[in-house]
């Protein structure tokens, strides 16, 4: 039987739910995830998604200067890209 292909979230759309995610993560006035976690969140809001989506997403959260860290396990958000949500 034929399935109809979904179509992933567009990458504007990913990254502005990851914006929204982010400040649940808020422990001591940091902003960390795990990049275990943030996977787990992005293939709920989008089972279609690829983990280059989720790497996709954070280079541009680097390159937009709204990350302090991007090790190889977790990224840990500026607080002042929240300032303006």
């Amino acid at each position: 039987m034929y399935k109809p292909i979904k179509k992933m979230l567009d990458p504007d759309k990913l990254l502005d739910k990851v914006m929204e995610y982010a400040p649940k993560h808020e422990r001591q006035g940091r902003f960390i995830t795990s990049k275990n976690k943030l996977w787990q969140f992005i293939i709920q809001i989008d089972p279609e998604a690829d983990i280059r989506n989720m790497f996709e997403v954070i280079y541009e959260l680097d390159a937009r200067g709204w990350l302090f860290l991007n090790s190889e396990n977790e990224i840990e958000f500026d607080p002042a890209c929240f300032k303006n949500k």
